[in-house]
């Protein structure tokens, strides 16, 4: 499955559309629905129009790219959102309710590495406008609805906890179909996300998911102490056969943020974060010879297909392997990817 990524504003909309129409003015969209299986056939209602302006013909939820006039929308019984949204390559990178500051500030919260002081103040000024509602028309999204709520994955997160009554954002990434979609939620009065819904892309995958479970589970087994710093899994679920779960917020700073804006305290971030993987490796250390089934699994389901290799678990390649002491690894410890906050007895 390809290019479903420019339909990626489906998924905060506060219903899951079932059947789509596409107006000629957003064709962009118009593959990625039929690749979905959700347009609308002949003769069927739809209820969603993505549409460039205000239809002649009314569906329960329109999506309307730049800046249409919300008054005929009420006029039509039409609860109406205006999103900010920020484009990548193949579809929507970031989009946030417009009105809501904390959402704002969350989104423009992560500068790009190594931009120039001028974009900074760039930043503020956009994060600002956005609480105010002045966005620019090329970047305003209008969501018009029976009624008003959150994105319905988060609306279905609720049961987990998820509150998103002060606002939330919602980010898409750059990567495949098969990337994950992650949503911030920010309770009311509250100044930053306490839960995170990660929800797929596309219907039936749950590897990532099983994944994620499976891995938390073991640093909670195997390495407690490092799982204080951890997020924590609330639940999964499944809506309109997508299925996603529900995660504590990380507090704190992306560290890529930190090593851009505060050179003078890298080495003491970059401390912090490396001192975390080496206790994760010494409080989960397992017993030499206990990656045995792993070796053979590699040596029945790997090796076998790529020429050259010894495939023997006791061969020159796994042989070694044998001797060592298993551990947990991060496996994306990437400065994108690790959130920093406090200190060290925090």
């Amino acid at each position: 499955m390809s290019g479903i990524r420019a339909a990626d504003l489906r998924l905060v909309l506060p219903l899951p559309p079932i059947r789509i129409a596409v107006d000629p003015s957003a064709s962009a969209w118009a593959g990625a629905v039929a690749e979905l299986g959700l347009g609308a056939g002949p003769g069927e209602r739809p209820d969603l129009i993505v549409a460039d302006r205000v239809p002649a013909s009314d569906a329960p939820m329109l999506l309307l790219r730049g800046r249409v006039p919300t008054r005929a929308l009420r006029a039509r019984g039409h609860a109406v959102t205006r999103l900010l949204v920020r484009p990548g390559p193949e579809g929507p990178r970031l989009a946030f309710p417009i009105g809501a500051p904390p959402a704002a500030r969350l989104a423009f919260a992560d500068p790009t590495p190594g931009g120039r002081p001028i974009e900074a103040v760039r930043r503020t000024a956009a994060r600002i406008g956005a609480g105010m509602g002045l966005v620019p028309t090329g970047a305003l999204v209008t969501l018009a609805a029976p009624a008003a709520g959150p994105p319905f994955p988060l609306a279905a997160a609720a049961e987990f906890g998820t509150d998103a009554s002060g606002g939330w954002t919602a980010r898409f990434g750059d990567g495949d179909d098969f990337q994950r979609v992650v949503l911030h939620a920010i309770p009311r009065g509250a100044d930053r996300p306490t839960t995170v819904v990660k929800i797929a892309r596309v219907p039936g995958y749950r590897a990532p998911f099983d994944a994620d479970a499976a891995g938390l589970a073991l640093l909670t087994r195997h390495a407690p102490t490092c799982a204080i710093r951890a997020p924590r899994l609330l639940g999964r679920f499944e809506v309109a056969d997508l299925a996603a779960s529900v995660e504590t917020a990380a507090p704190g700073t992306p560290l890529n943020t930190l090593l851009d804006a505060s050179a003078d305290r890298a080495l003491e971030h970059v401390d912090r974060v490396l001192a975390w993987i080496i206790e994760l490796g010494r409080a989960s250390r397992g017993p030499v010879g206990a990656l045995g089934p792993e070796l053979e699994r590699l040596a029945r389901d790997v090796l076998p297909a790529h020429e050259g290799l010894d495939p023997h678990p006791e061969g020159a390649l796994l042989g070694p392997l044998g001797r060592l002491a298993p551990v947990l690894a991060h496996r994306d410890a990437g400065s994108w990817n690790m959130m920093v906050y406090g200190t060290d007895s925090d």
